[in-house]
């Protein structure tokens, strides 16, 4: 949903302490046919949710 978005979910978050880890691969930088099941448009809706993602974290003080 608009509220809850998919794919914003924190891999290893630490609330208690303002924190949390995000492993990211390669597939996060630049295209990569596999990943982003050869569709181009995919690399780049991936890139927009890691944007809100650190944009949400930085708003609810959560180092990245």
């Amino acid at each position: 949903t608009l509220e809850h978005p998919n794919g914003l979910e924190l891999e290893i978050p630490y609330y208690r302490y303002g924190f949390a880890i995000e492993v990211q691969g390669e597939q996060h930088e630049k295209y990569n046919e596999f990943f982003h099941k050869g569709d181009p448009n995919n690399f780049v809706r991936q890139q927009k949710r890691d944007q809100l993602k650190n944009e949400l974290c930085e708003e609810n003080w959560i180092v990245l």
